[in-house]
């Protein structure tokens, strides 16, 4: 019977842990700071985005959590005014910017996290930054840069949708950065809970039928 009783809690556990994952989804609040990650920002005259699979990154960690209206505001808010700064800096690339710009830049970065109690590092070994929740797993990790978009796509960089693509310039061609679709992990993470709870009846079932 103890074991039976074990068997069933951590089964449970299982199945509302996938229930919380995939329950969350996108609120309105999240979907406006991931409209406002897909607009574009001018830098020496060439239009810039942040990389397709960042937005995604954002947008998966998102799923987990149920952002505020308050903390989307100033979420919104601090990227905007960080774009802002990218504009007057007068690089044409985060590459092109000093060593105390590039410092300002990270702390644009450190202040959107903590409004949803992340923290942020860098490690200049690998030139990556890492962002963590607040149970220090990490939920993104990219190197700080924007990309160039095509002329055709350059007026619609803030309204892309679906799959979150944007064309991406590489030297002559154009490139599609392909986007993370969550629907079929959603609905793979909604089956398994629904198997999982039918498990658990059949085991409550054939325990009530041997005593």
């Amino acid at each position: 019977m103890k074991k039976l009783s074990v068997i069933l809690t951590s089964v449970l556990l299982v199945a509302m842990s996938v229930v919380t994952v995939f329950a969350a989804g996108i609120n309105d609040s999240e979907q406006a700071v991931l409209d406002e990650l897909k607009k574009s920002v001018n830098m020496g005259g060439t239009t810039l985005v942040f990389p397709a699979d960042y937005v995604n990154q954002a947008e998966s960690y998102y799923n987990t959590i149920d952002m505020t209206a308050e903390e989307s505001e100033e979420i919104v808010g601090i990227i905007k005014e960080g774009k802002a700064y990218l504009e007057k800096s007068g690089a044409s690339s985060i590459a092109e910017l000093s060593a105390s710009q590039k410092q300002e830049l990270m702390s644009f970065a450190e202040r959107v996290a903590a409004v949803i109690d992340c923290t942020v590092s860098y490690d200049k070994a690998t030139k990556t930054f890492k962002v963590f929740d607040p149970d220090g797993n990490a939920v993104f990790t990219g190197e700080p840069q924007l990309v160039a978009v095509s002329a055709e796509e350059s007026g619609n960089a803030g309204n892309s949708s679906g799959n979150n693509t944007v064309a991406v310039v590489d030297g002559n061609a154009v490139k599609t950065t392909g986007g993370f679709d969550l629907t079929g992990v959603a609905v793979a993470g909604t089956v398994f809970a629904v198997l999982v709870a039918g498990a658990v009846v059949f085991l409550i079932k054939s325990n009530r039928e041997r005593m």
